[in-house]
């Protein structure tokens, strides 16, 4: 399999709407560093989304468009206090709004394929009991299947000696297949 970057998620501001009340964050150049010892187990810290209304939140989407059907994986590059006190949920949604599926990713990669059907999806880090987030981002791959080579045997012909004209003498031998 081959994996192609799609995108590289950062978290780049604090977006009006998340509950965050008694967190600190700070933005460093290669890290955001989230504290928040009484954050509640299942509250959201931060989301992106493949699409917005853009007249009425004057923002862009965060997330590029997926292709029905293929797979995608997500690698995160971030650590929490205490250790694994997190995870990834992916949402998507079809053309009416409506939920049509969800994925929790525990681990550091997950694959997964998008749905017939969805028309946007987001991802949101969702805190599990943890009390410091260092992140760095997350990291969206195209996944490819590796297509097997096909093998095309070319075959020779040597041309007649006699059809050969004379301004190829040096090379005449190989083409006629004989040596002189």
């Amino acid at each position: 399999m081959t994996f192609s970057l799609v995108k590289r998620i950062t978290w780049d501001k604090v977006v009006n709407g998340q509950y965050l009340y008694g967190s600190r964050i700070i933005f460093k150049k290669d890290a955001v560093i989230f504290n928040n010892v009484q954050l509640a187990s299942g509250k959201q810290i931060v989301a992106w989304g493949s699409r917005t209304n853009y007249q009425a939140n004057r923002k862009i989407p965060e997330l590029p468009l997926l292709v029905q059907g293929e797979t995608y994986q997500l690698h995160s590059n971030l650590r929490t206090v205490p250790s694994n006190r997190l995870y990834l949920k992916i949402i998507f949604y079809n053309r009416l709004d409506e939920e049509i599926g969800t994925i929790i990713q525990r681990e550091d990669v997950q694959e997964f394929v998008y749905p017939q059907g969805a028309f946007r999806y987001d991802i949101l880090v969702i805190s599990a009991g943890l009390e410091e987030l260092v992140f760095k981002h997350i990291d969206l791959y195209c996944v490819e299947p590796v297509k097997p080579i096909k093998l095309v045997s070319l075959t020779t012909r040597k041309l007649d000696k006699d059809l050969i004209p004379d301004d190829l003498t040096l090379v005449k031998s190989l083409l006629v297949g004989e040596s002189e």
